[in-house]
């Protein structure tokens, strides 16, 4: 089963910082681990180029399949974005989109801020742990 890994979680790997780093090791070991192109985005934005963390970011970018954010994904991202502010609890249009994407794909989203998108139903929400069958 692919893993889809949020943005937030990327980063504390990319720091070293567990339960993240030990999180993202295991499923990069296990080889089902996928981001989205909007955690692409997210964590390109303000990296110069050809810098040490660039270098990192483009590594990791070639060790993992990235998923679209197709026109599904962005119909489905409208749906949630509908009933969310119906709901009075809307959480950026990013993670918006990044839920879309797990959702049209069928793929569970580990990430450290359950709470936040537990707010969308149908949505797999993973509790990132050191051990990602957790």
């Amino acid at each position: 089963m692919q893993i889809v890994v949020d943005t937030c979680v990327i980063i504390d790997f990319l720091k070293g910082t567990n339960p993240a780093a030990e999180y993202v090791t295991k499923l990069l070991e296990g080889g089902n681990m996928a981001i989205t192109a909007v955690t692409v985005f997210e964590l390109r934005v303000g990296i110069q180029p050809d810098t040490r963390r660039d270098r990192a970011l483009e590594k990791l970018f070639s060790l993992i399949p990235v998923l679209p954010f197709d026109r599904d994904a962005a119909l489905r991202a409208a749906q949630i974005e509908i009933d969310l502010r119906a709901q009075g609890s809307v959480i950026g249009p990013a993670d918006t989109f990044i839920a879309a994407i797990c959702l049209e794909r069928g793929a569970p989203l580990a990430t450290l801020n359950t709470a936040h998108f537990s707010r969308i139903p149908g949505l797999k929400v993973l509790q990132v742990c050191s051990n990602p069958a957790s």
